[in-house]
């Protein structure tokens, strides 16, 4: 059962919870028969107090709302509302059950890494706001310059995270360029720049110390250079032995 915030259930009655920090609350339903007779409840049925606008003031996280609340966002007020609640045109709300609706002007927040070798394989990971609703939004708009970075669908979190795979990019001579986002086409209102570059770096190491050790191993070595922070993950191997790396 859903009940809309300051929804009349009846004439002197109204069902309100306050704050902005919940976007939606259970609550338990009891009803009162003849004053004082409480119906029994054996399957906890319980009533959903919500409000579209709390934690939801992007037009991504709106209509990513569970489907019952009916939230949509109203295009010309800038918020997540009821459809009765804005403007009468049918144009100016939108609805994630239209199939086809697309969040304006996707915004990148945050970077990760900012540094990676050329020779690709880095995964990249775009934070930010209206980044598509689904997979298929973004599954062909993610680049890095004029590299591809290709788009994981198990890691996307619709509208608030992308994690994509650095192609190679050792024809690319640009040291540095920004992430650029589309959603389906890149048109202005739909298309996201980040606000730092990511930088191709080429990794190498200046000294390693000790320079020797015990066949058994257990030797501890440090290994100093310089973008050894690069990309997404850090291997270490001496000839083909693995060297458990610590940070």
């Amino acid at each position: 059962i859903l009940i809309n915030v300051c929804f009349s259930f009846s004439p002197s009655f109204q069902y309100d919870y306050e704050g902005n920090e919940i976007s939606d609350l259970p609550v338990d339903l009891s009803v009162v028969w003849n004053g004082n007779q409480v119906i029994d409840n054996p399957f906890n049925i319980q009533a959903h107090l919500y409000k579209c606008y709390a934690l939801r003031d992007s037009c991504g996280m709106c209509l990513k709302a569970d489907p019952r609340f009916e939230c949509g966002w109203c295009v010309q007020e800038k918020k997540c509302s009821l459809r009765q609640e804005c403007a009468p045109l049918e144009s100016s709300w939108m609805h994630a059950t239209a199939g086809n609706s697309r969040c304006t002007h996707p915004k990148i927040t945050k970077l990760f890494p900012e540094t990676g070798p050329r020779q690709g394989g880095t995964r990249l990971t775009i934070t930010g706001e209206n980044l598509g609703l689904q997979f298929r939004d973004i599954q062909t708009g993610v680049r890095l310059g004029k590299v591809p970075c290709i788009p994981i669908e198990e890691e996307y979190i619709s509208s608030e995270r992308i994690v994509c795979l650095l192609n190679d990019a050792t024809g690319y001579r640009v040291q540095e360029a920004n992430v650029e986002v589309c959603v389906r086409d890149c048109l202005a209102d739909y298309r996201a720049l980040s606000p730092r570059a990511f930088t191709f770096v080429t990794p190498f190491f200046t000294r390693v110390l000790p320079a020797q050790g015990p066949l058994s191993g257990g030797t501890r070595i440090t290994i100093e250079g310089n973008h050894l922070n690069a990309g997404s993950s850090v291997s270490v191997n001496i000839g083909r032995h693995l060297c458990h790396f610590k940070k």
